[in-house]
């Protein structure tokens, strides 16, 4: 079984246990008999490059950015934490960011995470981005 078949297998597992969960609660509390599965249209697409919307929530389980956004609340500042970039550093102009990777990371496959992946995955987004339009 492929990646993409075990990751819509697992997904779809999952949907069906919680539906089942939640129907059995409902009957027990003798709510209605009547059971609705709502679900989307097609799988979320796992490419960071060109998902959007609710695909954030699968995508936040397999990939890892280089940092993370921590929205403002009641009692604290927005601000970025480090994910797979333990510092960084801008350029006077903007145009240039430096990123420190943290050290020891792998990729599932067991290669090292480097500039050049980082790099890479960088430019792909952008060429995909700009393909679509």
């Amino acid at each position: 079984m492929n990646r993409r078949n075990f990751l819509k297998t697992a997904a779809l597992t999952a949907l069906a246990t919680a539906a089942a969960s939640r129907w059995n609660f409902a009957m027990a509390e003798g709510a209605s008999s009547i059971f609705t599965l709502a679900y989307p249209t097609s799988f979320p697409d796992l490419d960071p490059a060109t998902s959007f919307s609710n695909d954030g929530a699968v995508l936040a389980n397999v990939y890892e950015g280089l940092t993370r956004y921590i929205p403002a609340t009641d009692t604290a500042e927005a601000r970025i934490e480090p994910l797979l970039a333990t510092s960084w550093d801008v350029s006077a102009d903007g145009k240039t960011w430096t990123f420190t990777l943290r050290d020891g990371v792998k990729f599932h496959d067991g290669s090292p995470l480097t500039s050049q992946a980082v790099k890479d995955s960088i430019e792909r987004t952008k060429f995909v981005n700009e393909l679509s339009r």
